[in-house]
């Protein structure tokens, strides 16, 4: 069970030192937790938002802003990419399975 880390410090390095990477957060529980108005700590969590520190989405359900970590990107998710399968064989079976095809549509069609 994870536990919830308390947020210490009222700077932008606090707040990102009490974050964690897996979840979100409202302003509303970081300046509860803090003991300051929300207003402070909105007007910071936006500073962070354009810094680039932090990404912001909106939550429907609940109708509130949440904020998050923004997640650095490794190397190799960077780079990753899907490759397809290299065709490297002769496709005789698959030239004859659509030629038997296209005979079958045309014997269809001359019927009608």
């Amino acid at each position: 069970m994870s536990r919830t880390r308390t947020f210490t410090e009222f700077s932008a390095e606090g707040i990102l030192a009490a974050m964690r990477p897996d979840r979100d957060y409202r302003a509303g529980f970081i300046a509860q937790s803090l003991g300051v108005s929300s207003k402070e700590v909105r007007r910071l969590l936006d500073q962070m938002v354009e810094s680039g520190q932090l990404r912001m989405r909106f939550d429907e359900h609940a109708r509130e802003h949440r904020f998050l970590l923004r997640a650095a990107q490794s190397p190799q998710v960077a780079q990753a990419r899907d490759i397809g399968r290299r065709l490297t064989e002769v496709l005789s079976n698959y030239e004859n399975e659509m030629r038997e095809r296209a005979a079958l549509c045309m014997t269809v069609r001359r019927e009608y």
